[in-house]
């Protein structure tokens, strides 16, 4: 018989009663008749003890065999008597690979001293049985976990030399629990590394979890939160601002962003802005909100402050006496202020559809030339990407009005701006200029016969025929000459930038050969380069320009001696030509002493100097570049500058090309 049932023989006396009686074998009736019907009675029972003991046995068997949970029988040193079927599916093992075995040998190494522990106190009768969670290790290698049950099987002395074990395999259960405690892990780690203010509740709007931005927003510890509403946290208007923004996103089920003032103790205004989203189960079940909220107090300010500046703008930018309106990248006027809209001519509804390189209104260059589109000050600033300045247009409205405006653009380095255009009318200067004007030519003409016999006479007094002068009055007479002399340049330039500004037939085109151009150029500017110690590197270019030839070469001759003026001495200056389109472009590259970026635009203006002393240094009228933009744009060219202090400048202009393609060469 196995153990158990060994175990229960020996809870019940079955043994013969009278063990020393032997005269049975000489029958019966050497019995006392009723001894004999008391072993009868004995003889029954114990059969019935038997039968009750062989019932009981096999209960205790199925259930043994049958448990959906690990049974194990085992001695007090841990050795297996008998296990059941399911502890080996547990163990992973068969019956025959467990035999002869101690359960300490299949126990986890952190586990078998607890286990050695609790074996010691049943044995020492310090508890009667013990219960914990135990790790074994399958046949695999894997860690089993289960719930561990042991109970001490005495025998009739009360000695225990046995321990029955109930063993339970939780290992799904603690696989379920430590998923659990990582995504609670992962959880915590995600809210706490958020940098805004982040929490989850349930259904009932009780926290679960906030991080420690929210904690540190309201001075308590994240574990203090969970299981309360904002109710117990808040102050009363806070908490019922709380309680319903949430309630609504559950009611309505969708995620929704909610701005909220506070203020703290010190009276200081803080704006959160919160998101929060409704949380379902698996089942589309409601089951509580997740929300994140952010301090946007600097974002308020900002905002107002940003409207301030703009309300500041809008009002500036209407009182503006000058024309100012703002396009799209492709000239669409997106603002115009109302100056604008009455130089331009245009009413509200006409801004919304006008464009720069429409043909609403006829723009007129200072020579009265219809100007093409691409001309256009904003089209310009648009397609070249820079800054235009000062573009004088004469702008006529449909209706016959026309008002002269001075026209700069600048780009918006914006990605759904294009530029910025203001217009300031000028027809009142224009007024004033064409009344100056006319009174420096005539004065000219005046000035020129006088001047002509006023030169003659001082010659003639030059030469000694009318008598010697003494050293005083050489050198008077020098002075004379001089200023007669630069006064004369100064009446003919005056007279020649009348003539381009007025005279229809100031300019006459025809193919001119460039290269021819710039020998006749260099030939004249030789000398003066040769005295001043400058060096010239010309690029030949070979082919025709449609220009005037003479006009052509003042443009040249007067660049390149104003570069020479401010080059140092050994310094090269540079003279190119360069095809572009259908268009050539000339370059007199210098290495002076450099334009500021605020006269860039206004030294082609009429008397226009970097400085003044200039033209006391260097001589002058000031008159040179406005002659030779006058030039440039009645070739419908254009002429400009590019300039860095101390290290010298570039003068460009561009002519059309004439019928030859370019060749070029190179000559120092």
């Amino acid at each position: 018989m196995d153990i158990c049932t060994d175990y229960i023989d020996s809870s019940s006396d079955t043994s013969d009663p009278y063990p020393d009686f032997s005269l049975r074998q000489e029958g019966e009736a050497v019995l006392p008749e009723s001894l004999e019907l008391k072993v009868r009675q004995r003889t029954s029972e114990l059969q019935q003890a038997n039968e009750r003991l062989r019932e009981s046995a096999e209960r205790f068997r199925a259930i043994f065999e049958g448990a959906a949970i690990g049974i194990d029988i085992f001695d007090t040193c841990g050795n297996f008597i008998e296990i059941n079927q399911k502890l080996c599916d547990i163990l992973g093992y068969t019956w025959a690979e467990l035999e002869g075995h101690s359960c300490l040998d299949f126990t986890h190494p952190d586990d078998i001293q607890i286990t050695l522990d609790c074996f010691q106190a049943i044995l020492t009768g310090e508890v009667s049985s013990y219960c914990f969670e135990k790790r074994f290790i399958n046949k695999q290698g894997e860690i089993v976990w289960t719930n561990l049950t042991v109970s001490p099987l005495p025998n009739a002395a009360k000695k225990i030399n046995h321990f029955i074990a109930v063993i339970e395999d939780i290992t799904p259960r603690k696989q379920t629990e430590e998923s659990l405690q990582t995504s609670e892990r992962k959880l915590k780690a995600f809210l706490d590394n958020i940098p805004d203010i982040a929490w989850l509740k349930d259904k009932k709007q009780k926290y679960i979890a906030v991080n420690e931005a929210f904690a540190t927003a309201f001075g308590i510890k994240p574990e203090d939160f969970v299981g309360k509403t904002d109710w117990e946290i808040c102050p009363p208007y806070i908490a019922e601002k709380f309680w319903y923004d949430t309630l609504d996103v559950m009611v309505s089920g969708k995620r929704k962003s909610f701005e909220t003032k506070l203020v703290d103790s010190d009276l200081n205004t803080m704006w959160f802005e919160s998101i929060k989203n409704p949380i379902y189960d698996s089942q589309g079940e409601l089951i509580g909100t997740a929300g994140i909220a952010r301090n946007i107090t600097e974002r308020k300010r900002i905002e107002e402050e940003l409207k301030r500046s703009q309300e500041q703008y809008k009002a500036l930018f209407e009182i503006l006496p000058i024309g100012v309106c703002v396009t799209d990248t492709q000239g669409n006027i997106l603002e115009a202020n109302l100056a604008s809209k009455q130089i331009l001519g245009l009413s509200k509804e006409d801004c919304s559809q006008w464009n720069h390189q429409a043909r609403q209104l006829q723009l007129l260059d200072p020579k009265a030339k219809v100007m093409e589109t691409s001309q256009f000050t904003c089209v310009r600033a648009l397609t070249e990407n820079k800054i235009i300045k000062d573009r004088e247009t004469l702008i006529v409205q449909p209706h016959g009005k026309s008002t002269w405006v001075s026209i700069s653009a600048a780009p918006i380095p914006l990605s759904d701006c294009g530029v910025v255009v203001t217009y300031v009318d000028i027809t009142d200067r224009k007024k004033a200029e064409h009344i100056k004007d006319e009174f420096l030519a005539i004065t000219s003409h005046e000035l020129r016969t006088p001047l002509t016999s006023l030169r003659g006479a001082l010659g003639l007094l030059a030469t000694g025929q009318l008598g010697i002068l003494n050293e005083q009055g050489k050198k008077l007479l020098n002075f004379a000459l001089a200023d007669t002399e630069r006064l004369t340049r100064l009446v003919k330039d005056i007279l020649d930038l009348q003539s381009l500004k007025f005279s229809k037939n100031a300019i006459e085109q025809s193919n001119c050969q460039i290269d021819t151009l710039l020998d006749r150029a260099i030939t004249a500017i030789l000398p003066l380069a040769d005295e001043a110690r400058v060096k010239l590197s010309v690029t030949r270019v070979t082919g025709n320009i449609w220009a005037d030839r003479d006009r052509i070469l003042q443009v040249l001759t007067n660049l390149l001696e104003n570069a020479i003026k401010f080059s140092p001495a050994e310094s090269t200056i540079r003279v190119t030509a360069q095809e572009e389109q259908d268009r050539i472009l000339f370059k007199v590259k210098d290495r002076g002493k450099g334009i500021p970026s605020d006269k860039i635009e206004s030294i082609f203006a009429p008397f226009e100097q970097v400085d003044a002393s200039d033209s006391r240094a260097y001589g002058g009228t000031g008159l040179g570049l406005a002659i030779c933009r006058n030039i440039v744009e009645q070739h419908q060219g254009h002429i400009w500058v590019e300039s860095t202090l101390g290290i010298g400048s570039t003068f460009y202009f561009t002519l059309p090309l004439g019928n030859r393609k370019l060749g070029v060469e190179t000559m120092e």
